[in-house]
């Protein structure tokens, strides 16, 4: 504090974080290899990751230096000014091993009891492999940023919050290639307008543009250091584990199967279910830039007597520049240093054709009875509708598919179509009650809250096969796509929970002692709440479970290929959904069960 109305702060963070082990335990082919499931993606066998490979190092550091200064004028009110400079930089070498041996096995999962066991299916089952050819010279992504703010009250009526942000990005890859050189401005405008004077009735507008800082994990798509490349090969040895039984353990499964890999060529053979090599057929689009989001809101506040407030507020939010992946055939081919040909693949920032909105009307309120009791709560209407996803349950930033990649085999229409996106919930709300119990022991608090939200929404799309679609020209065109079939949109179940709370606290010398006790869950309500735990499975060509039903053209055999660009999937003909579709597949699909926890501490 240099004067009565100039602050200056500083703050200074370093953090080291590193993956110590976790994953495989072995590097060799038959017990690091991980086995999955073509019906369900689920994995067996070996860990996924490898935990006896050197760490994965994820370090950062921060700093920031601010200062605000408080001005008073006769005619243009008062100004709180704030204005500060700050530094975040993130450091990254990953050798992103993506099991103990790199390779992966496809097949069908056999259950008996305990046991799985694994069906190897000649021209159906394939092998992965996921090498790293270049290992990580480390990365660096640093943001540097400028901003000002003002929170100026102009007089009795009105105020504003008047603000700009200035980024700049500069990121190089792990190979030390330069990926990003971009900066944005981002505005912070608010405006709020006393009706009467009184701060009884009060109207809010604001808009505010968020700019991201460059992903790490995209800043390396176009890298070979560090980062796996891929090969995909179908298995077209002898049928392992047909038929009835006995079958063949996991690792006698996996001797058979590489010794047909190696008598046939090994990685030598033609990768003829797909190739991606991150630095040859992955490349960067120019230079990357922030993605961005647009925030528009209004709002209205009425003090109700000298206890109670009520607000109610509109908001609108828009995303751009998501980071997407084109290829095509304008997109063209790149030659290795081995003469072989690739389709290019382009990662860059796009929005034609991809969007996500949000949109939501908030109410809240609060009341207080007597001095020590209080109630209160809150309803948000809201919906997220788009087709840009970009974020998933296991990846933080994932590239979108460009409207543009691979027109002659996918539409968006049927691939990614604009739907109800994963944290699309209508209703939620909260209503609380809290009670203050002062005693010459200590003070206690007593809290109830009670949480309603309707269902989050879950779709019918699984993977077909393209072999209907005669290749254009791609070196290694598509095999499989990701379809959206015609059930529309399901809705896990409405989600309500109560709460309960006790917290005791005593002051000592200065110091605040606490202990709080918490019930959630009170009741054990046991509501499907989270979609990612559902089986939803759906089978198509692909799965030989799926069979045509009696409106087929041979009901009883399985389902058939299809031309997703010309024919509309039909079910019982081209697909069917899983036995245990929208059922629970892991006790995550349900709410928190009944919970008890107790936390004690001091607070200075």
């Amino acid at each position: 504090m240099l004067t009565d109305n100039l602050l200056i702060e500083g703050l200074y963070s370093e953090r080291e974080f590193a993956f110590v082990g976790g994953g495989a335990d072995a590097r060799d082919r038959i017990f690091g290899t991980i086995i999955r499931d073509l019906a369900t993606s689920r994995r067996g066998w070996s860990a996924t990751f490898c935990g006896v490979c050197d760490d994965k190092t994820r370090n950062n550091e921060y700093w920031i230096l601010k200062s605000s200064y408080f001005l008073s004028t006769s005619s243009m009110g008062t100004h709180n000014l704030t204005a500060g400079v700050e530094d975040f930089a993130e450091l990254r070498n990953e050798n992103n091993d993506q099991g103990g041996s790199g390779y992966r096995l496809w097949g069908d999962f056999i259950y008996q009891g305990q046991d799985v066991f694994i069906e190897v299916i000649p021209g159906t089952s394939f092998i992965q492999n996921f090498p790293i050819l270049n290992l990580s010279k480390t990365s660096s992504s640093a943001t540097e940023s400028v901003f000002l703010n003002d929170k100026w009250d102009l007089n009795k009526r009105l105020s504003f919050n008047l603000g700009v942000r200035y980024d700049r990005n500069d990121a190089v890859d792990q190979a030390g290639n330069k990926v990003s050189d971009d900066d944005a401005i981002s505005p912070r405008l608010g405006a709020i307008f006393d009706v009467f004077g009184n701060g009884r009735h009060r109207v809010f507008a604001g808009y505010n543009r968020y700019v991201a800082k460059i992903d790490n994990g995209i800043n390396d798509s176009a890298s070979n250091a560090g980062a796996p490349a891929y090969f995909g090969y179908t298995y077209r040895g002898p049928a392992i584990n047909a038929g009835d039984g006995p079958y063949l353990p996991t690792d006698e499964v996996l001797r058979q199967v590489f010794a047909w890999f190696d008598a046939n060529g090994g990685d030598g053979m033609t990768a003829d279910r797909g190739v991606d090599l991150p630095g040859v057929n992955v490349k960067l689009d120019g230079q990357l830039v922030s993605p961005t989001m647009d925030e528009f809101s209004l709002g209205y506040g009425v003090q109700i007597g000298s206890r109670s407030f009520v607000r109610a507020d509109l908001i609108n939010r828009e995303w751009n520049d998501f980071y997407v992946d084109l290829k095509n055939l304008g997109t063209g081919r790149v030659t290795d240093a081995l003469g072989n040909q690739f389709d290019l693949t382009l990662v860059r920032n796009d929005d034609n054709g991809l969007e996500r909105k949000y949109n939501a009307v908030q109410l809240q309120g609060t009341t207080r009875l007597g001095s020590r009791f209080s109630v209160g709560g809150n309803y948000t209407w809201s919906e997220l509708e788009g087709n840009a996803d970009s974020e998933t349950s296991n990846n933080a930033t994932i590239t979108l598919t460009s409207r543009d990649s691979l027109p002659e085999y996918i539409r968006q229409s049927f691939n990614n179509p604009v739907r109800k996106l994963n944290g699309d919930v209508r209703h939620r709300a909260i209503l609380y009650a809290t009670w203050d119990v002062p005693t010459p022991v200590g003070n206690f608090n007593l809290s109830f809250l009670e949480r309603y939200n309707s269902g989050f929404p879950y779709y019918a799309a699984g993977t077909i096969s393209l072999s209907a679609i005669a290749n254009p020209g791609y070196v290694t065109p598509p095999t499989t796509a990701t379809y959206f079939f015609p059930e529309g949109e399901f809705r896990t179940e409405d989600m309500t929970r109560s709460d309960i709370a006790v917290n005791y606290s005593l002051p000592i010398f200065g110091v605040n002692f606490f202990v709080q006790a918490d019930v959630l869950n009170l009741f054990d309500e046991d509501a499907i709440d989270d979609p990612q735990g559902l089986n939803q499975t759906v089978l198509t060509s692909r799965n030989s479970a799926c069979r045509q039903g009696p409106n087929g053209p041979t009901p009883g055999a399985r389902c058939l290929v299809f031309n997703p660009i010309t024919t509309a999937a039909v079910e019982g003909i081209h697909y069917q959904l899983g036995p245990t579709f929208g059922q629970p597949a892991s006790p995550s699909a349900y709410q928190l069960p009944l919970t008890y926890q107790v936390s004690l501490g001091f607070r200075f």
